[in-house]
């Protein structure tokens, strides 16, 4: 029988539909969408896949890389932009009544 890993489509194998593969067989790993398998290809020998541990890691999307925000790094800029923009103001505030005073 197959095992179940972390973050893959059951059945495991894109070669069969099957629970189970003959010795000998390779079997590519299916991993959910938007998911990568750490292994490209397992084999069973002897009744066990090699290698014997795999997962299935998320994919980081174009729009999450490092070059880019999601939405709470976006939300939070948007708060500190206004927060800045406040004391801007008040400090302009401030400097154009000690220029009224004089």
């Amino acid at each position: 029988l197959l095992p179940v890993f972390f973050g893959t489509r059951s059945p495991l194998c894109m070669e069969t539909t099957a629970s189970a593969i003959a010795d000998g067989s390779l079997c590519t790993p299916r991993c959910l969408d938007g998911w990568a398998p750490s292994a490209p290809s397992l084999a069973c020998v002897g009744g066990a896949l090699q290698p014997p541990q795999m997962s299935c890691s998320r994919l980081v999307a174009a729009a999450e890389s490092e070059f880019s925000m999601g939405v709470p790094a976006f939300a939070g800029l948007v708060v500190s932009l206004a927060v800045v923009a406040v004391l801007v103001a008040i400090l302009a505030g401030v400097r154009a009544y000690q220029v009224g005073r004089r």
